[in-house]
């Protein structure tokens, strides 16, 4: 885990300084074969880095934070680091979208909006108004005994897309397909019930960022192979997501 990490590091340099095209990877624990010991936390077992690996400098950063979203990848990076790669391929979005307890998404979501700063007030378009008063709609469904809630509201998605609109190169981004409510896999508990509602908010959001969107296709038969757990890749997922990016 540890000297694959510095490999990675070190593998990037060399190849920067060579001239190599550079991408930047930027993931939450979906980077990871979680449902393997041996794979898990190796960045050389997911095949979408090992894919671009001998063409590119892949600088590769996956789930690095608690809770890792955009907020943290733009908390490492400034737009100027962003843009002086040839592309980026952030798999991130679920872990913000997801609905949860209303009291665990207030409090991470205040820890996001303070390493992201001060927000610009911009009048919203129609489309756009439409979209904020679905992310802020409150529902009835409970979770744990609290109310779900994400970690987006309007205010985060505004410092969102104010620092995405300033990035100028390609952005691949890696998204989520609907979840199976009657399969879990080898996830441990029950997701909750207005799970793919929220993760629709989550596909709209990256459509609204990038034309170059990927995600395992809506297919009970293939949500089965490609993921572990409706999430985390399996194996064959990321077979999958890679030839999607290549």
């Amino acid at each position: 885990m540890f000297l694959g990490r510095i490999h990675a590091v070190v593998n990037f340099r060399i190849k920067a300084s060579l001239g190599y095209p550079k991408a930047l990877y930027f993931s939450d624990s979906r980077g990871f074969l979680v449902g393997s010991y041996v794979g898990y936390k190796n960045h050389f077992r997911n095949n979408i880095v090992r894919r671009i690996y001998s063409k590119f400098a892949v600088k590769i950063e996956i789930n690095k934070h608690s809770h890792t979203t955009l907020a943290d990848l733009f908390y490492e990076y400034s737009i100027e680091d962003l843009n002086s790669f040839d592309f980026l391929i952030i798999h991130l979005g679920v872990v913000e979208f997801s609905p949860r307890r209303n009291v665990d998404a207030v409090a991470i979501r205040n820890d996001k909006l303070e390493k992201l700063g001060k927000v610009k007030i911009t009048k919203s378009s129609s489309a756009e108004k439409g979209f904020l008063q679905a992310l802020n709609a409150r529902t009835d469904a409970f979770y744990e005994n609290d109310v779900t809630d994400s970690i987006v509201n309007a205010d985060l998605y505004k410092k969102y897309m104010e620092k995405l609109q300033s990035v100028n190169v390609p952005i691949i981004a890696l998204t989520t397909q609907t979840v199976l409510d009657d399969w879990r896999g080898n996830y441990w508990r029950a997701r909750p019930s207005n799970m793919n509602s929220f993760l629709a908010l989550e596909r709209e959001f990256w459509k609204r960022v990038t034309p170059y969107v990927i995600q395992v296709p809506d297919d009970e038969c293939l949500i089965k192979k490609f993921t572990m757990d409706n999430i985390h890749p399996t194996n064959s997922g990321f077979r999958y997501l890679a030839d999607e990016v290549d």
